[in-house]
């Protein structure tokens, strides 16, 4: 899912397959308004996960674009679901049931070289058990 704001014709969220350009995902959004060149290196960068795109007017025709994560708090709102695999403590945190401290343990059982291979191994993390785990399954993906 990738937000398009800014000078776009028609600004929204939209479905978008990993592996798209950033170019790609403006035109599904109608294009940009008026006549804006923008930069090459930007417009050719490859859609890896989540985000916004905001194409801003700088100049008269001179733009740029902002790519940046997609605020947290959408993601519930949208039904994105989070990879466990990437998510930030922010992220992790829109979870029902994950706090600060339960999203750091999160973190830090990755940052120990253990990669998720499935939902299930999440219930080696301290403070997660097979409750916490039903109820945020279906919000979490493993990729």
């Amino acid at each position: 899912m990738v937000e398009v704001d800014g000078n776009v014709n028609r600004k929204g969220v939209y479905t978008v397959e990993m592996g798209m350009s950033v170019m790609d995902v403006i035109e599904k959004a109608g294009g940009i308004k008026g006549n804006l060149s923008l930069p090459p290196e930007i417009v050719l960068a490859r859609i890896e996960k989540n985000c916004r795109i905001n194409v801003l007017a700088e100049e008269k025709e001179k733009g740029r674009i902002s790519l940046e994560s997609l605020d947290p708090q959408k993601l519930p709102v949208l039904f994105i679901p989070i990879n466990i695999n990437t998510a930030t403590p922010e992220e992790l945190i829109t979870l029902p049931g994950i706090g600060p401290k339960t999203a750091l343990a999160i973190i830090e059982y990755r940052e120990q070289g253990e990669k998720f291979s499935s939902p299930e191994d999440l219930l080696q993390v301290r403070g997660i058990g097979p409750k916490k785990l039903a109820a945020i399954r279906s919000r979490i993906t493993v990729q």
